[in-house]
């Protein structure tokens, strides 16, 4: 188990017993399929609660971004199943979620922050072609807001 070293919100030190642990939160998450059925996981996050603010937070995991049910293994195959010529549509029914989840997550990666050269070496071939026709819609429609 963990504890956190900080609260979240006033940033006081966890000394003395300042921050203790209040319960769990449990979230149902989609993952990728497992032998080609839907799966989710069921996952239980502890929940503190800083004496010193008088507040509550819940610990963080890399699984998903905060406040989201969507895992990040998820959201790259939403991304790899897109390269592919397929709809939206059909991407959102292999992976298990709506269709407007794609098209967020799909314009979320065109819109991030390009990758370094040494990353992009070491995205699978397949990725590539797709995070360089990104990069190249992201600079011109860029161009077209200047």
């Amino acid at each position: 188990m963990h504890s956190p070293k900080r609260c979240k919100l006033c940033g006081h030190e966890n000394t003395s017993y300042s921050i203790i642990k209040n319960g769990f939160k449990k979230s149902c998450l989609t993952i990728p399929k497992v032998s080609e059925k839907p799966a989710y996981l069921i996952l239980e996050k502890q929940r503190f609660h800083c004496k010193k603010c008088c507040s509550y937070f819940t610990a963080e995991t890399s699984v998903v971004e905060r406040n989201c049910y969507i895992s990040q293994n998820t959201r790259l195959a939403v991304l790899n199943k897109s390269i592919d010529i397929r709809s939206q549509k059909s991407v959102a029914e292999y992976c298990h979620i709506i269709n407007s989840t794609v098209t967020r997550i799909i314009n979320k990666a065109a819109f991030e922050t390009p990758l370094k050269n040494t990353e992009i070496n070491s995205v699978a071939p397949k990725l590539q072609t797709a995070v360089k026709t990104l990069r190249k819609h992201n600079s011109m429609i860029r161009n077209t807001f200047e």
